[in-house]
Order: C-alpha cells, then structure tokens, then sequence
C-alpha cells in the first residue's frame, strides 16, 4: 500500500508538472520523472516525447525541450511480504526490459496514448486493402534439408493409420478393377470347349442318323424287291456315300480337325475314351453281357471297336450284293417322292431267297440289329456324355461367376467402409487444427508473426496466388 501510495503521488507530481509546461510555445518536451520503481509506473529517468497540439488551440511552438524531476521517493517501509516482493521484481523487470524497438513498455505506452491524442480523427490510420498490399513479410524459418525433409516425412507417415494412406487405397481399388475383370474374364475359360462341343454334340447325334440310314440302305439293297424308292444302282450309291459321311463324323467327333470340331473328344473327355476304347459295354442294360453271336466280341471292346465293326460289315454287304461302283449314279439326290415319279414300282418283285439271305448272312444280321442295339445305343449315350459335359461346363462357370461376383461386393463394401473412416479420420485432423488454430493468440502477435503463421496452413499454389500482404499502414 505504501508502494501504491508513493507511485500515486509521483504521478500527481508530474502531472502538475506537465500541466504547468504544456501551456508554453516550443516543440516537443522532455519529461525525466522520478518514481519508486514501482511496478507499473515510470522509473527513473523515464523520457517521454511529448509532440505540442497543433496551432489551432492557441499554443505556441517552443524547441526547447524541458526536463520535470518528480519529488524525492518517500522512505520504503522495512517490512514487505514474500509474495509483494516477488511481484514488484517482475514487474520491475518486464518494465526495465527493452522491447524489439529498444524502448521500455512505459516509453512505448505512454507515447502511444499521446500519439493517439494528438492525431486528429480525420487522420486515423487506416490498413491497406488485400489488393494494396505487398509482398508478404514473414519471419525467415530455419531452411530444412531434403535428407531432414525425407526422415520427417518417414516419420510421420508410420505414424498415420492406415485408413488415410496411400497405399492402401491403390491396393483396394486394384483389387476392386481386378476382381471385376475376374468376373468377366475367368467363367469364360472354357469358352473353346463349349465352342467346340456344339459341332461335337451336333455329329455325335448325326452318327446316330447315318446308323439306321446304312442298316435301311444294306437291307434294301439285299431285298432289291422294288418297294424302295431307289433302284438298285441308286441304293448303293447312296449306301456307299451315308457309310463315307459316318466314317467322317466318327473321326471328328475323336479327333476333331474337321466339321468345325477344333479339339476332338479324344483330347478332353476322359469319359468318353473310357466308353470308346475300355473294355466292356457301359451302354446295355447289363454291361456284364457284351456278347455278340453274329460277331464275337465286337461289343466286348468298347464303342470304337463296335463302330469299326459295323462299318466293316457295311462295306461287305455293299461289295457283296451291289452293282460295280462304276455304276453307280447320283440320282438319290433327287429324293423323288413316289407321288410323282411311280417308274420306281415297275420291277415289284418278291423273292423269296433275298428274304433268307436276311438271316443267314451274318454281317447283314448284325448290321439289321444295330438299328436298335449296340452300335445306335452306344453313340446315343455318346450324345449324352456330351451334353453332360457341356452342362458342367456351364454350371461350374455360373460358379464360378457368382463366387467372384460375391468377393467383388465383399470389396465394395470394405472400400466403402475404407473411404468413410478416411473421411473421419480427415474431418478429426480438420478439428485438431481448428482446435490449434483457435489457441493461436493472435491478439499478442505482431502483424509479422500472423502473417508467418497464416503461411504454414496455406498451400504451395496458394501461396504462390494469394494476395499479397504486409505490415505497413498508411
């Protein structure tokens, strides 16, 4: 309190002081006070310039600075307390402390309030606009090095979760891309194989048809009797040209090459070279019994051998009971209907001793009884190899298809989920600068130092664009 009360009439000092100086003519005065250094008021030998008011309120101009000495301090007390001490020494030494500009706080504050003063409100300082001002003046940093840069950064980004790395939103949408061409591309692997069953499927049924139009031609061309719509030259012509397509879908369908098969059921189906050339009949009712009394063991060696067979005995009967091939013509194309060409009944003969021949030749027996029995029943179940083989086919690719398209939605949701955390995590960071932001004091900064901190949130591009800006006042 005696502190107070002495700081208290040194001011009253120097105001009576001021006031009886003021009134003369000059330019600026010196005032030297003399306080008790007490905390918040001048000390000793403070100078405030002092600038004179302008002609208008009747004063007049004196150079002559003059100098006001303050009244002796009064005795300090003896006793003070621990804490009252403490205080009056730092506010002894923040108000001894020079600033930036070299002047004491006092200098600085009681010299600003009479700068105020004497300014006229017509004259207020006003700041440049954004398009006024220069450059901007921010405090120089400490240049950091591209090794120190390149470590910070490593730093840093082990330390970022792995929502908002890089990586691994490459490495999700990768993922996605490639799963969807998957699913485009990997069901469709056995393409060649269906495009090569179609003709398979296709001459395996006509093998089927080839068959019974031999066994028909081989029995009419025995018979000869003229119930048939082709005479005798004719039948064994076209025999000879229904045995020569069914040898060449027989080949195709094992071999392929031909008939648009590219890859032959012999290089593919492991159960079709099990029904062809195993050992047994899996197409009779009971597989155990491949017996055959008008050719032993033609069924007992599988479809191949049963084919080959057939066509052996085709080929007899044709060379045993028709006419030499070079008379042979190719009127059977003409497919004449007997409605409109009767000439084919003229001959209508019945023989007899052609009808023994029908069971006593052995190959023309065995050829009569594959229109229903082996040789018709085994590429039947050929047909339905094929049309199993292409049914796995298409199911294990729908499968297939629809585990990928499965893992495709799994990776669509988890990206969904990885982009929702990143935004989270962003809008957290955003808070967290926010947050730092309004801690800044930007009330105790100098223009300088804002400006500093304002360019470490600005991008590079926005740095380089942004208006420019600076201290100075106009």
């Amino acid at each position: 309190l005696s502190a107070r009360g002495r700081g208290e009439t040194a001011e009253n000092e120097a105001g009576e002081a001021m006031d009886q100086t003021v009134g003369g003519d000059g330019g600026e005065r010196a005032f030297n006070f003399v306080s008790d250094e007490v905390p918040g008021r001048l000390a000793v030998s403070d100078s405030i310039l002092l600038r004179p008011p302008s002609s208008s309120e009747g004063h007049a101009q004196d150079s002559a600075p003059v100098a006001v000495q303050a009244a002796p301090p009064s005795p300090r007390p003896e006793s003070r307390t621990p804490r009252l001490q403490r205080g009056i020494q730092r506010e002894l030494s923040a108000d001894k402390a020079p600033n930036a500009s070299g002047r004491r706080k006092s200098d600085v504050r009681f010299s600003g309030e009479l700068d105020r003063e004497a300014v006229p409100p017509s004259k207020e300082r006003r700041r440049l606009s954004v398009e006024d001002r220069g450059p901007p003046e921010c405090i120089p940093l400490n240049e950091v090095s591209a090794e120190q840069d390149k470590q910070i950064r490593d730093c840093l980004s082990q330390q970022w979760p792995l929502v908002v790395r890089t990586s691994v939103h490459v490495l999700t949408l990768t993922a996605v891309l490639a799963i969807a061409i998957l699913n485009t591309t990997y069901p469709t692997r056995g393409m060649d194989s269906v495009v090569t069953l179609a003709p398979t499927i296709n001459q395996a049924g006509r093998r089927r048809w080839l068959t019974r139009n031999c066994v028909t031609l081989s029995r009419e061309l025995v018979l000869d009797d003229g119930f048939f719509r082709m005479n005798k030259h004719d039948i064994a012509a076209s025999l000879d040209f229904y045995l020569g397509h069914l040898r060449r879908a027989n080949d195709a369908v094992r071999l392929g090459g031909d008939h648009f098969i590219t890859v032959g059921a012999d290089f593919r189906n492991e159960l079709h070279n099990e029904i062809m050339y195993d050992r047994g009949c899996p197409w009779r009712d009971d597989p155990s019994d491949c017996s055959t009394p008008e050719r032993p063991g033609a069924a007992a060696n599988g479809l191949y051998q049963l084919s080959l067979s057939f066509m052996e005995a085709v080929q007899n009967v044709l060379k045993r009971y028709g006419p030499p091939r070079s008379e042979y013509t190719d009127d059977f194309f003409r497919n004449t209907r007997a409605g409109e060409d009767f000439s084919v009944f003229e001959n209508v003969t019945v023989d007899p001793e052609r009808l023994k021949i029908l069971e006593e030749d052995l190959d023309l027996v065995f050829i009569i009884n594959s229109f229903n029995g082996d040789m018709f029943t085994g590429i039947a179940l050929m047909v339905e190899v094929f049309d199993q083989e292409l049914e796995n086919i298409i199911e294990q690719a729908m499968a297939d298809s629809q585990n990928i398209f499965v893992v495709y939605m799994l990776l669509i949701i988890a990206s969904y989920l990885l982009f929702r955390r990143t935004v989270a995590a962003a809008s957290l960071e955003a808070e967290k600068a926010r947050a730092f932001v309004a801690r800044i004091p930007a009330h105790a900064l100098k223009q300088l130092e804002i400006d500093t901190i304002a360019q470490l949130f600005a991008d590079d591009d926005q740095s380089d664009s942004a208006p420019a800006q600076s201290n100075e006042e106009v």
